[in-house]
C-alpha cells in the first residue's frame, strides 16, 4: 500500500518544531518593552520626544548606533525601522542585563543609574523596576503562536520577542516617566545610561 501522510502532520515525514522556552533576558527585555510601549515601534512620547518600543531618547541615538555597530539614523528613520530598534535595544538594553541583572538593568534604562532601590522619580526608579520584573514574572514560558518574531542582531545573537501588546494610552509608564524628580541630584549626579546626553532631567526621561 503506498504511504499515506501522517494525519498529525501538514506534510509527509515533516514536524513543525517545537517552540523554544524564552529565556530570562528575553523575558527582560520583553517586559522592558510593554513597560515602556506596549510593543508600540511607532510611540513617541508627546513630552520628552523618547521614541519606539522602548523609548529611547533621541539624542542617544548617534551614540548608541555607534558603541553598537549600526549606521546613524535619523529619528524618523528610527520609527520606520523595528528591525534596527531590536538592534539597538539588544545591544544597550541586553548589555546592562548582562552587567546589572534585570534589576539593575530597569534601573538604569529608567534612571541612568544601576540601584534599583532609589526612591526620587515619579513613579520612584524603585516602583518602575517592580513594575518591570512583574510583567518579567507573568511572561509567557513559551512563545505564543502566531505571535513569535526572531530577528538575528549583531554577534550572532538572537531576540525573541515573546507577543503582541496593544498600544497603552496616556496614563502608561512611558507617558508618566515624563514626572519624573528634574532637582534630584541635579548638577551632583553624573548620569549614563539612558539620561546620559540629557541636560535637562536627572532622569531618562
Amino acid at each position: 500500500m503506498p504511504n499515506e501522510p501522517s494525519p498529525t502532520s501538514g506534510s509527509p515525514g515533516k514536524r513543525k518544531p517545537k517552540p523554544k522556552p524564552a529565556t530570562q533576558k528575553q523575558k527582560f527585555i520583553w517586559a522592558e518593552e510593554t513597560q515602556e510601549s506596549g510593543h508600540n515601534y511607532k510611540a513617541v512620547n508627546p513630552n520628552s520626544g523618547a521614541l519606539g518600543i522602548a523609548q529611547i531618547m533621541p539624542a542617544n541615538l548617534p551614540g548608541w548606533a555607534k558603541e553598537c555597530g549600526l549606521q546613524p539614523i535619523s529619528p524618523q528613520g528610527f520609527l520606520d525601522n523595528p528591525k534596527y530598534q531590536d538592534q539597538m535595544v539588544w545591544c544597550i538594553l541586553g548589555g546592562y542585563y548582562d552587567t546589572y541583572g534585570a534589576a539593575g538593568a530597569a534601573a538604569m534604562w529608567y534612571s541612568g543609574q544601576p540601584n534599583p532601590n532609589e526612591d526620587y522619580g515619579q513613579p520612584s526608579v524603585r516602583d518602575y523596576v517592580n513594575s518591570v520584573l512583574s510583567i518579567m514574572r507573568n511572561a509567557p514560558n513559551v512563545l505564543p503562536s502566531g505571535y513569535s518574531k526572531t530577528e538575528v542582531l549583531p554577534g550572532g545573537s538572537t531576540l525573541t520577542a515573546l507577543g503582541v501588546i496593544p498600544p497603552v494610552g496616556d496614563d502608561s509608564w512611558a507617558h508618566s516617566i515624563k514626572l519624573a524628580s528634574n532637582s534630584f541630584r541635579q548638577g551632583t549626579m553624573t548620569l549614563s545610561g539612558q539620561a546620559k546626553n540629557v541636560s535637562h532631567l536627572t532622569v531618562k526621561r
